[in-house]
């Protein structure tokens, strides 16, 4: 198992992609977890600062949309902009909590062609709001999909329930035989 430590550049204070990756860099981060720029110009230049610091890049995306053809036309957008970085993953926050579970399960199928398409693994988070914002929900959709794989923030799922989980370990013991990237908090 390789273990490398990413820091997430949401929140952080430095407007300037030069200051964010440097003091990334110097706090021994391996690499960052971050949205890509909307710009091909400014992904070129994210591109090289992340190269000068030798530092690698999750890329971390948020499929949005009123439709699940909106979701679907806004993750392979994100996708193509992301692959830009050279990204060693996406992390994904793929579908809606409310959508059909046949309609997630079409932009999963969809997700699963554009790691094809644009050589990159897209791997799904555990998050509110989203279609693995619950356990047992998350669960289904492992079974349907036994390629599927997760970013584990499990504490996404503690806040739906209100638990700790205790009483979910068959849903949460498959989810973390599926985990290929954890989000944790440490405090």
């Amino acid at each position: 198992m390789d273990i490398k430590i990413f820091c997430p550049h949401w929140g952080m204070k430095e407007d300037e992609w030069k200051k964010k990756l440097q003091r990334i860099k110097e706090a021994g981060f391996d690499g960052v977890e971050m949205g890509t720029p909307k710009l091909k110009a400014d992904c070129k230049k994210v591109k090289s600062l992340l190269v000068e610091y030798g530092l690698s890049v999750i890329a971390q995306q948020w499929t949005a949309g009123n439709t699940l053809r909106e979701h679907m036309e806004s993750l392979e957008e994100q996708t193509q902009r992301n692959v830009l970085l050279s990204p060693l993953f996406i992390n994904s926050q793929t579908g809606k909590d409310h959508f059909e579970f046949e309609d997630n399960l079409e932009l999963l199928h969809f997700s699963n062609a554009m790691t094809k398409k644009y050589d990159v693994k897209i791997h799904h988070e555990t998050h509110r709001g989203r279609f693995a914002f619950a356990a047992h929900i998350t669960s289904k959709y492992l079974d349907a999909l036994p390629d599927l794989t997760l970013t584990a923030d499990f504490s996404h799922w503690c806040c739906v329930s209100e638990s700790y989980l205790a009483d979910q370990t068959v849903h949460l013991e498959k989810a973390i035989n599926k985990a290929i990237h954890i989000h944790a908090r440490v405090g």
